[in-house]
C-alpha cells in the first residue's frame, strides 16, 4: 500500500467516525423508543468503519476506548541554579495507547545532541531507543560497572549512534521527555493496580536518583482520577525520603508534580488536551527539609487525536539500521553489585532474549573461572600486610615515646635546681 492509500484510508476513517459519533448523538437525542432506537443504531453501526468508532461514541467516561493516538506539543523550561543556563526548548511527541501496551515517540531538543527517544511497553517488557545525531562529538562515556561518566583523552565519534535499554520496568525512565505523555495518556493500566500513597520503586517513573543510590530513597505517590474522564489522572505528585541526609527523616519533600489543565472531546470520550509536569530540586537546612525549588517545567499540549483503526506493535527491536549500545536487564545482574549485560552491537544486530541469556551465562562463566585463581591469595596477602602495618605504626609509635619521655628527663634533671647544703 502507497503512502497516498494509506493516508487516504486514514481520513476516510476519521471523517467515517465523525459522522457516526454524530448519528449516535441523534440517535440518544431523539425521542424515538423501542424499535425505531434500536433502527437508528444499525443504520449508524452499518455504516461505520469499525468498532473501534462504535466504541469511542458509545464509551462511558469509566473505559478508555482503545487503541488511540495522540499528537502534540511538548515546550521545555528549565531553571537551573545558574541564571545563565536558563533555557526553553520546543518538541514533538506521539504517543499511541492500547490499554496496557504504549509506544511514545518525543523528537530531541536543546543541547542533548539526540535526534529522538522511543519508548515502548506491553505492560511487562520495555524498550527504550535513544537515538543520536549524526556527527556528534563527546568527551566522556558512561560506564555501567561504576555507574559513572569516564573522560575520554580527546573528544571522537561515539562507536555507537544510539543506546538501546531493554528492561522489565513498564514506567518510562532515564528521559524526562518520555515521561510527560506517559502520564497523561499511558499510566492508567499503571496506577488503576495500585493505591495512592503507597510507597513506588525509587526511580520508575522520574530518573532522579542514581541506581546505586536507591536503598537510601524512598518514593511516595500520591493522585487523583479526572471527574469527566476517571480513566485519565487528574494530579500525582510523588515525595521523596532522602534518608543520607537524615537517616530519622520523616518528613518528605516534593519532587515532581503532575496535572491536566484542560481537557477536549472526542466522541462522547474525554481525552487530556494540555498538561503540565514540575520537577523540583530538594533542598536541605541544617538537616531540616527546605522549600523545594522548580528545577524544570514541561508542558504538553495535544495537536491531534484519533482512533486507530488495528493496534500497533510493541515487539522487541532486532535489527537497527545503525551501530547500538546495548543495555539488557531482561536477564538479571551479572554480579552481587547490579551490573546489567552490555554489549555494543556494531552491526545494529540486536539479540533475541534467549541469545542474551546465552552471553550473560558466558561472562558469568569466565568470572567464575578467574576468581579463584587470584582473589583468595590476594585477600590473605591483605590481611597479612594490614596487620604488618598496624605492628609497625604501633612500633614506631612506641619508640617516639620511649624517645620522647627521655628528652623530656633529661631536660628536667638539666634545669633542676642544685640543693644548697650549710
Amino acid at each position: 500500500m502507497s503512502a497516498w492509500e494509506a493516508k487516504s484510508r486514514e481520513v476516510i476513517y476519521q471523517l467515517s467516525t465523525v459522522l457516526f459519533c454524530h448519528r449516535v448523538a441523534r440517535c440518544r437525542q431523539s425521542r424515538a423508543t423501542g424499535g425505531l432506537k434500536w433502527l437508528w443504531y444499525a443504520v449508524a453501526l452499518a455504516t461505520s468503519p469499525s468498532g473501534h468508532a462504535l466504541e469511542a461514541a458509545l464509551a462511558s467516561p469509566d473505559k478508555l476506548p482503545s487503541p488511540f493516538e495522540v499528537e502534540g506539543e511538548l515546550a521545555v523550561t528549565y531553571f537551573p541554579s545558574r541564571p545563565s543556563l536558563f533555557a526553553k526548548h520546543t518538541t514533538q511527541f506521539r504517543a499511541q495507547v492500547d490499554h496496557s501496551k504504549v509506544l511514545i515517540k518525543t523528537m530531541g531538543f536543546g543541547g542533548a545532541h539526540v535526534a529522538f527517544w522511543e519508548f515502548a511497553t506491553d505492560g511487562t517488557n520495555t524498550h527504550f531507543l535513544e537515538k543520536r545525531e549524526d556527527n556528534v562529538i563527546i568527551s566522556n562515556r558512561y560506564d555501567f560497572k561504576t555507574r559513572a561518566f569516564v573522560p575520554l583523552k580527546t573528544n571522537q565519534e561515539p562507536a555507537n549512534k544510539a543506546n538501546l535499554r531493554f528492561s522489565t520496568t513498564p514506567t518510562p525512565t532515564m528521559v524526562g521527555a518520555i515521561t510527560p505523555p506517559w502520564l497523561a495518556y499511558g499510566s492508567s493500566w499503571y496506577f488503576q493496580s495500585r493505591s495512592s500513597g503507597e510507597e513506588l520503586d525509587s526511580s520508575s517513573i522520574y530518573l532522579l536518583v542514581l541506581p546505586q543510590h536507591k536503598a537510601r530513597i524512598k518514593d511516595i505517590a500520591t493522585w487523583t482520577w479526572a471527574e469527566q474522564s476517571p480513566s485519565f489522572l487528574q494530579t500525582l505528585e510523588c515525595q521523596r525520603l532522602d534518608l543520607s541526609v537524615n537517616r530519622n527523616a520523616t518528613a518528605a519533600q516534593a519532587i515532581a508534580a503532575f496535572s491536566v489543565k484542560q481537557w477536549t472531546n472526542l466522541g462522547f470520550a474525554t481525552f487530556p488536551m494540555c498538561f503540565e509536569l514540575r520537577l523540583f530540586t530538594p533542598l536541605f537546612k541544617a538537616n531540616r527539609p527546605a522549600e523545594p525549588e522548580v528545577n524544570a517545567i514541561v508542558v504538553g499540549t495535544a495537536k491531534r487525536i484519533l482512533l486507530l483503526a488495528t493496534s500497533f506493535s510493541v515487539s522487541p527491536v532486532h535489527q537497527l539500521p545503525y551501530s547500538a549500545y546495548v543495555v539488557d536487564e531482561r536477564v538479571g545482574a551479572l554480579d552481587a553489585k547490579g551490573e546489567p549485560l552490555t554489549y555494543l552491537a556494531k552491526d545494529g544486530t540486536i539479540m533475541g532474549l534467549d541469545g542474551a541469556k546465552l552471553l550473560a551465562a558466558e561472562k558469568i562463566l569466565k568470572r567464575e573461572q578467574a576468581t579463584p585463581k587470584t582473589r583468595p591469595v590476594f585477600g590473605e596477602q591483605r590481611r597479612a600486610m594490614k596487620f604488618i602495618f598496624l605492628l609497625l605504626v604501633a612500633g614506631l609509635t612506641l619508640s617516639m615515646a620511649a624517645v620522647l619521655w627521655l628528652r623530656l628527663r633529661k631536660l628536667h634533671l638539666k634545669h633542676k635546681p642544685k640543693s644548697i647544703t650549710p
